[in-house]
């Protein structure tokens, strides 16, 4: 599934609709998409601040695989923070450094 950033006009409007229709596959696509966001801080204060909300919503959602995956994203946070102050982005780049 793409991005919601990717949706064209039309389909975001069909998939607010199936948002709101409270479907587990709608909740499974909103937690993965709000979790998107923790790689845009640049601070590791912030991306905590934004994991501790983005965790407590995935272990309330009664979704067990997400449950699961939201666990194990909790158990290896300390090394994306870590890295995060580094500079350094897990995704393959860098951040804030210049090339040497």
């Amino acid at each position: 599934i793409d991005g919601y950033e990717n949706l064209n006009e039309a389909f975001a409007e069909q998939f607010n609709e199936l948002k709101q229709a409270d479907l587990k596959v709608s909740r499974a696509w909103a937690i993965k998409e709000l979790f998107r966001g923790f790689w845009d801080h640049r601070y590791a204060g912030w991306a905590k601040r934004h994991f501790d909300k983005w965790y407590a919503w995935a272990i309330r959602c009664r979704l067990e695989p997400i449950k699961e995956k939201a666990r194990m994203i909790k158990n290896h946070l300390p090394t994306e923070v870590r890295i995060m102050k580094d500079g350094a982005s897990v995704l393959g780049g860098e951040r804030g450094r210049s090339a040497a």
